[in-house]
């Protein structure tokens, strides 16, 4: 079974508090970013490679390539995923793949979405959804870095 750390959906992907803050905190050697356009797009890859310091690696899959591929990984990695959107993340659950940790960063606000903590926007639906994954057991916070302090509205 690989290990996933953490899921976290943020609008902006890869960027200084993923690769220097987050990775740092939870130990981790791999970001993988879940996305069908960037996972397709090797100027957008060099992009966000140009954020990630040289000890760590970056992978970018389609949601299908996710799907297919994450639950055959080996366990000698220790994986952050990402995610722009909460549909997507909901779509890998529904998949099947196991997610101990949710955590939601910078989500811009939008039609039908309210503004929930700083950066951060959702629908009701994303709520709902979010607060289902934390009745089953994930932990579910929303967090721009690891040292703010967390806000659970789910």
């Amino acid at each position: 079974m690989p290990t996933i750390e953490m899921a976290r959906v943020d609008n902006r992907l890869i960027h200084g508090q993923i690769s220097v803050r987050w990775c740092s905190k939870l130990e981790i050697n791999t970001i993988i970013v879940v996305n069908d356009a960037v996972a397709q797009n090797k100027v957008q890859q060099g992009l966000l490679d140009m954020a990630v310091p040289d000890e760590y690696h970056t992978r970018y899959y389609t949601l299908q390539q996710a799907i297919d591929r994450l639950p055959n990984l080996s366990s000698d990695k220790k994986r952050l995923l990402i995610f722009e959107n909460i549909q997507d993340l909901r779509s890998l659950v529904a998949a099947g793949v196991k997610i101990p940790y949710i955590n939601i960063g910078n989500l811009d606000m939008s039609p039908g979405k309210r503004h929930i903590a700083a950066s951060t926007s959702l629908s009701q639906e994303e709520m709902d959804w979010l607060n289902s994954q934390a009745q089953a057991g994930t932990k579910v916070e929303v967090r721009r870095i690891p040292s703010e302090e967390a806000t659970y509205v789910f």
